[in-house]
């Protein structure tokens, strides 16, 4: 490899590990924009929920209410406890999901990260094998073999 092509390896090099931080913060600003959704969407199912429930219990009490059952005591106690369990249990559930979709968000980016810091290096090998095909021993300070 003469001057000339290790120079523009060279520089072709440092563009390449210049995109490659580039790629990697343009990355990270998608990643934290994903994370700030995901935490958005989560805030208002929560809050739908927890209306949900509300409602539910309300329209149980008045229903007791109408039968002329008190929602305090026994059975009717027995299904307002039921509600507030089975949207717990949801809740555990919802948080566990989010918590998977988060992981494979971070780990794609992180995937990705790694990607976008090896092309650099991915390059130079390139180089270096084309050069070691082209000149072949003579890169090393040898002769080439005579056919």
């Amino acid at each position: 490899m003469g001057g000339t092509e290790a120079l523009i390896a060279g520089l072709t090099f440092l563009r390449t590990a210049q995109e490659a931080r580039a790629k990697n913060r343009e990355l990270a600003a998608q990643q934290t924009l994903q994370e700030r959704n995901m935490a958005a969407e989560r805030e208002i199912a929560d809050r739908r929920h927890a209306e949900k429930l509300h409602k539910d219990k309300a329209t149980r009490r008045a229903l007791f209410g109408a039968a002329g059952t008190s929602s305090g005591a026994g059975s009717a106690a027995a299904v307002l406890r039921g509600l507030s369990k089975r949207s717990a249990h949801d809740r555990f559930d919802r948080n566990r999901l989010d918590t998977l979709q988060l992981q494979g968000l971070r780990q794609a980016a992180a995937s990705q990260r790694r990607k976008n810091l090896l092309a650099p290096a991915d390059y130079l090998f390139g180089q270096a094998m084309y050069g070691l095909g082209q000149h072949g021993p003579e890169w090393f300070g040898e002769k080439k073999p005579k056919k």
